[in-house]
């Protein structure tokens, strides 16, 4: 045995009698479930699946007496990031309509990498091609831009492009013209490297005084509106786009619960370079709060342990 599978057959042992007796022992599973990372989380479930045949997701769902959020949440932390996205996206697809917003916040700004790891866990899971099933759901200019996304052909970095050219064109295909070619914003902002979209944001910026985003709201509309203007958030500064999704997710009447879990699982993944990290310190900056505080507010009883859990166990 590795030392990695003798500590997972362990951490099962602890799992398994934390789900035993009269109640749960919440303050156990939630330390174990923010304190390990997805791989090693995939690992203790398969330990406990061999050892007490149940998986961690089905014990957690007929042992504790935590709210649908909770059990959710805690179920989720266990997905990896390319298994948690086919699942959301499956999610906006299933059932009569289709959640857009859904589809945007998944797969708007991600690069070949993210991309190809997303379809590969689609087809696994669902058995089905994740390009054909979005082309079945969405149409219009909306569907060009997911085609161009799930090609995956998004420039390698150091590609060579030419970034006043690119902001030159962008400004002639929008706030330049009457009328808008809106397969000029899907090109560059689906398919050139991210840091050279970065490039372009700033150059844009400094060329015509207002940022990318304000020619993208003025010139375009709907759902292509939304999908570019999240992209391009996403890739000029991806920690300050978590920080308004957070903010998004709490403000006004209610919390928009599913969203939030959302947030928090997505951006705990250590693959993402310790996203979590620079998203707390981006809240602060924008909203002169701490993002736990904030959610601490929001949320109560185990949802809010584990929630808040989430948060802080990050640097």
């Amino acid at each position: 045995q590795t030392t990695s599978t003798m500590s997972a057959e362990r951490d099962a042992e602890v799992l398994n009698k934390a789900f035993k007796g009269l109640g749960m022992d919440e303050k156990t599973l939630i330390n174990m479930l923010t304190h390990r990372n997805v791989n090693e989380l995939q690992e203790i479930n398969r330990a406990y699946k061999g050892n007490f045949g149940k998986s961690l997701e089905e014990k957690i769902e007929i042992s504790t007496n935590f709210y649908k959020d909770v059990s959710d949440s805690t179920s989720l932390l266990l997905f990896s990031p390319a298994e948690y996205d086919a699942k959301l996206l499956n999610d906006a697809m299933k059932g009569v309509g289709t959640d857009e917003d859904l589809l945007i916040q998944v797969l708007a700004g991600r690069t070949n990498v993210e991309v190809e790891a997303i379809k590969a866990a689609y087809s696994h899971v669902y058995g089905k091609d994740l390009e054909k099933a979005v082309m079945s759901e969405v149409g219009g200019d909306l569907r060009k831009f997911f085609v161009a996304m799930l090609q995956a052909r998004r420039d390698e970095e150091g590609a060579g492009r030419n970034v006043a050219e690119d902001v030159k064109e962008l400004y002639e295909a929008g706030e330049g013209k009457i009328g808008t070619d809106e397969s000029k914003f899907i090109q560059v902002i689906a398919n050139r490297a991210p840091s050279h979209v970065q490039a372009v944001i700033r150059q844009y910026a400094l060329t015509y005084g207002h940022d990318i985003t304000h020619a993208i709201r003025h010139e375009l509309s709907g759902d292509l509106k939304r999908a570019l203007t999240t992209a391009v958030k996403r890739l000029a500064d991806p920690a300050d786009y978590y920080a308004e999704m957070f903010e998004k997710s709490m403000a006004g009447l209610g919390t928009k619960d599913e969203m939030l879990v959302r947030l928090l699982v997505r951006t705990r993944y250590p693959q993402v370079s310790c996203l979590m990290s620079a998203v707390k310190e981006a809240y602060l900056k924008r909203y002169g709060k701490t993002l736990a505080k904030r959610v601490s507010g929001e949320t109560s009883g185990d949802y809010k342990k584990l929630a808040v859990a989430i948060i802080e166990v990050a640097p």
